[in-house]
């Protein structure tokens, strides 16, 4: 009888061992998001090493959690900042490290390849930062304003000759900021018209920019800030090549920035 059932048995132990893997693999995966949770809200308590610390255990419990990678490079490269540079290659490196690790896991995800290419700017790598954004981030997300301006800084800045690029990403990250455009942005783009190959503007741009400029200081005068703003960023960025504009070139700026921060509204709780 012993050794009539030692088989059953034997093949109910296996049968054991082969449901329990499974079992210990969900429960690690489920671990690593736990722990990722914990990292994020380390993250956006702004205490990098705690956060630093709990995806490289996520990590360790999951290593395709895609998510912590990203998170921890994001978590590096804010630590850096607020270390006043103190081991800026090491801690970017780094970062690279996990990106690249994230992005070999989900090659869709946006967010790895955006901040990649920020670290790749920040160490000065532009050809890098503008592949990057060129052929991942804008094909995933073609309208991505953030995406438009960091190319458009990379360009500006990274490269010779290539001021015609730069303002033609300025305009599109403008088109999709709106009234929330930087003024400083703004202010670049007049000086880049002002240098491009873009014909003379003509008398109608002349009247349309002075009959914008009227329009919007009218608003002011009856509180309609955010209305304002729209026009003057339409003079900016549509007709900042006209005379007019170029009389105004210190005053426009002027009031969109005050008008800037009279309209900002309180910031939202940042997402992961």
């Amino acid at each position: 009888m012993r050794a009539a059932g030692a088989p059953v048995l034997f093949a109910l132990a296996l049968v054991g061992c082969g449901s329990a893997a499974p079992a210990r693999a969900r429960l690690e995966v489920e671990a690593s998001r736990l722990l990722t949770e914990e990292g994020v809200e380390a993250y956006h308590a702004k205490s990098y090493d705690d956060a630093i610390s709990a995806f490289t255990r996520a990590i360790q419990r999951n290593p395709s959690n895609h998510d912590a990678y990203r998170m921890r490079a994001k978590a590096r490269l804010r630590k850096i900042d607020r270390a006043d540079g103190a081991h800026y290659l090491q801690e970017t490196s780094k970062a690279f490290d996990d990106l690249t690790a994230a992005i070999s896991i989900y090659p869709l995800g946006f967010d790895a390849y955006y901040h990649r290419a920020l670290a790749y700017a920040s160490v000065a790598r532009y050809r890098d930062a503008a592949f990057d954004l060129m052929n991942h981030c804008l094909k995933l997300r073609p309208e991505d304003g953030l995406s438009h301006r960091l190319l458009a800084e990379v360009y500006d800045h990274g490269f010779v000759g290539k001021e015609d690029l730069a303002l033609k990403h300025y305009l599109l990250y403008a088109k999709s900021a709106g009234a929330a455009t930087d003024p400083d942005v703004l202010a670049r783009v007049g000086e880049l018209q002002a240098k491009s190959r873009i014909p003379s503007p003509s008398s109608d741009d002349e009247a349309r920019a002075a009959e914008l400029f009227e329009r919007a200081m009218a608003l002011v005068g009856t509180g309609q800030k955010a209305e304002a703003l729209e026009l003057l960023t339409e003079i900016t960025v549509r007709y900042g090549g006209t005379r007019f504009a170029k009389r105004n070139d210190a005053l426009i700026p002027l009031v969109i920035r005050s008008l800037n921060v009279e309209a900002k509204p309180a910031e939202p709780k940042s997402g992961q």
